[in-house]
């Protein structure tokens, strides 16, 4: 099973949640009338964990993603992991590693079928900058308790703005609840910050910086049901 590798890397986002469809209506209206789009894409996330969440508990989101964008159909595999062991999410920004890859269909399929196979997988898809990085996540973690513990859908349209991409996403989770969130990732957090204030005051949308990932309201939906 070929994968190509995208990403490794220590990553930074900007992510502001919006506080209803008609402020999302708002802010993409402003957003698309001064930027180009780049692209729309319909996505279902599914995520893998042990039967224990041993990855939840050490802050570790894994998860395939199946993007569908007109007739193409992709997959791309991505794990988050803390930074020295501790998750970052502060007024809006969030940081941590981050390993991604795309996947072909055969891995998707056996990751879908077989999610005891998951690890190898991925420490097997790193380069070796990263593949030490898998290796420890997976070290303490016994493979055969390995399962796809769910999936929510999204989708995400993207511009290009001020020379990075922002993402606006409209989330659909567990028990039909809908999120509409803005992502940017960056490498001048503060700056990019000030941008993104300065279009949502202008936009009129009410929004507030995120206080948890996707991953994170997505268990605390799955646990209400």
């Amino acid at each position: 099973m070929s994968n190509i590798v995208q990403h490794v890397a220590k990553e930074i986002e900007i992510k502001f949640h919006l506080a209803s469809l008609a402020d999302y209506s708002r802010f993409a209206a402003h957003i698309s009338a001064r930027h180009r789009q780049l692209k729309a894409q319909h996505q279902t996330n599914t995520f893998f964990d042990t039967k224990g969440f041993d990855l939840e508990k050490k802050r570790i989101g894994l998860r395939l993603r199946e993007i569908r964008e007109g007739s193409d159909v992709r997959f791309v595999c991505t794990m988050k992991v803390p930074i020295q062991g501790v998750s970052t999410m502060a007024g809006g920004v969030q940081r941590h590693h981050e390993i991604e890859f795309d996947a072909t269909n055969e891995t998707a399929a056996t990751m879908l079928a077989m999610p005891s196979a998951v690890p190898s997988i991925l420490i097997g898809g790193a380069p070796a900058e990263a593949r030490e990085l898998a290796a420890q996540v997976f070290g303490s973690v016994d493979e055969d308790t390995m399962e796809c513990t769910g999936s929510f859908t999204n989708y995400r349209r993207t511009f290009l703005w001020h020379d990075m991409a922002l993402e606006l996403d409209e989330t659909t989770f567990p028990g039909n609840h809908v999120a509409y969130e803005i992502e940017v990732e960056t490498t001048d957090p503060d700056t990019t910050m000030t941008l993104l204030q300065a279009d949502l005051a202008a936009s009129g949308a009410e929004s507030q910086p995120s206080t948890a990932s996707k991953l994170g309201r997505f268990r605390q939906y799955q646990r209400e049901q």
